[in-house]
């Protein structure tokens, strides 16, 4: 159960969505249920960070910075394919590999592309 529920979680919401509409041009929201692993970075103390393009309509889930190095992520339900970080790794040089949090077994592509279980996301 929430620690708030009700009108008072809507009003809150309600609250928080007028002050980025009115302070910053784009906003995302990040569900933490939804998308436990961003939960798990962001209690890390990580800044999350979201990337859209609105012509290829590509996206990266997760954007963090680790070490110095900018670290793409990508979060799927299966193993399915990362399209999305496929390309920023082609893309961009000084992005030299990106993590791909499933729901199943750790394992490295040839693109540079770490897959781990989702709950390794609290080990990060």
């Amino acid at each position: 159960m929430p620690c708030c529920s009700g009108c008072q979680t809507d009003r809150k919401t309600y609250l928080i969505e007028r002050f980025a509409e009115e302070n910053y041009e784009e906003v995302v929201e990040i569900n933490f249920k939804e998308m436990p692993s961003a939960d798990a970075l962001y209690k890390k103390g990580y800044s999350l960070y979201f990337y859209k393009n609105e012509t290829t309509k590509k996206e990266l889930d997760i954007i963090i910075q680790k070490d110095g190095q900018v670290i793409p992520i990508e979060v799927k339900g299966g193993n399915n394919r990362a399209n999305s970080l496929n390309s920023a790794l082609k893309k961009y040089d000084n992005i030299t590999c990106g993590y791909k949090f499933i729901d199943g077994n750790i394992g490295v592509d040839d693109n540079g592309v770490i897959t781990m279980p989702l709950y390794m996301a609290a080990f990060f």
